[in-house]
């Protein structure tokens, strides 16, 4: 009877909270999402894009499938290349899309017109339940089937042995089944996927098993003749963030930390670059989640010249920026974490920046 009951006020409650979208809200929502795709600053008079449409056209060019397929080999394998070096990996743009549909502006805190209207998008615990889920996944294993045609890789993936990023245990999160410490390979077991081998036995399916998804997995996406072996043009920068320091167990649910640039004779600093951190409201219950407390992401800071850290000209700075409201009233500590930036240019030569 009591579970009735709590069905029935859910139901209201749900439908009360409903009734206040209008299709002014799903204009916002359909315009937040160009805007994350097609965000641009000018400077010296000159339109830069700093979106994420770029962060999708860059992955294509990453070098190897290890640093192509996640952020903790990528901020790896950046942590001792030049900037017009680095690598965005896949993830970087997954990770920024589910928090413009869940309802996350492009570096502001204005994240929905309705109070408690945050997308379910826009969390770890809750992304499943939207329907688009599916069709953003989709997007996301369409563009990785064009990694691997653009890499010669549709039959056999490269997992650099032993490389940040591959361990059973590090910041990418446990793996499912498989003890701690634990170096992952091509071979690895997906658990809990399951197949018959030739002696009728179950056996754990693994990435080998499903690698090619026309000769292994039967389906294909059909794409414009344009798009194959032409890859979109890579946008290197001079410059990149390297932002460290973060713990998201002092964070309620996603963020993002932001790059901005105050240039010479602007009165406002700029958006130079975005990096979306996809997490849980009650990241500290989650036992799971206390492997991959720790944040650390490099950004291309595209707009940005060499010679400006050399002269001192412009000033960059990095914030988190979070749709708690219980943290941003400090309820979860003193002050907001404070990420450590570090401005990189031409031969690694590092500069200082300011975390506010």
């Amino acid at each position: 009877m009591s579970a009735n009951i709590f069905s029935i006020v859910a139901e209201a409650n749900s439908k009360a909270h409903n009734e206040q979208y209008s299709a002014e809200a799903a204009e916002l929502l359909n315009k937040n999402v160009k805007d994350w795709l097609n965000y641009e600053i000018i400077v010296d008079g000159k339109p830069v894009p700093t979106n994420t449409r770029v962060k999708f056209d860059n992955c294509l060019h990453a070098p190897n499938y290890t640093v192509f397929s996640n952020t903790t080999s990528a901020q790896a394998w950046n942590d001792i290349a030049d900037p017009p070096n680095h690598v965005v990996p896949l993830e970087s743009p997954h990770n920024d899309m589910h928090l413009a549909v869940g309802g996350f502006q492009v570096g502001t805190d204005d994240f929905s017109p309705i109070s408690g209207a945050n997308g379910d998008m826009g969390e770890n615990d809750t992304a499943g339940l939207d329907p688009i889920f599916f069709f953003h996944h989709c997007e996301i294993d369409r563009y990785f089937w064009r990694w691997q045609l653009e890499h010669n890789s549709t039959d056999y993936l490269e997992i650099i042995p032993e490389y940040p990023g591959t361990n059973s245990v590090d910041s990418q999160g446990p793996t499912a089944g498989v003890p701690g410490g634990i170096w992952l390979t091509i071979d690895s077991e997906l658990q809990p996927f399951v197949k018959p081998d030739q002696d009728g036995k179950p056996s754990y399916v693994t990435s080998r098993d499903v690698t090619n998804i026309e000769t292994q997995l039967g389906y294909v996406y059909e794409m414009p003749p344009a798009f194959l072996h032409t890859l979109p043009p890579r946008q290197a920068a001079e410059v990149s963030a390297s932002i460290k320091g973060i713990n998201k167990n002092e964070i309620a649910g996603s963020h993002q930390l932001v790059v901005y640039a105050k240039f010479p004779g602007d009165k406002n600093r700029k958006i130079v670059a975005v990096e979306s951190v996809l997490s849980r409201w009650h990241v500290s219950g989650c036992k799971n989640c206390q492997s991959t407390q720790d944040v650390q992401r490099h950004a291309l800071l595209h707009g940005i010249k060499n010679e400006d850290l050399e002269s001192g000209n412009v000033e960059v700075s990095v914030e988190v920026v979070t749709r708690s409201e219980t943290h941003r009233r400090g309820k979860l500590g003193a002050t907001a974490p404070t990420p450590r930036l570090e401005v990189i240019g031409k031969g690694g030569r590092s500069f200082s920046g300011r975390s506010s």
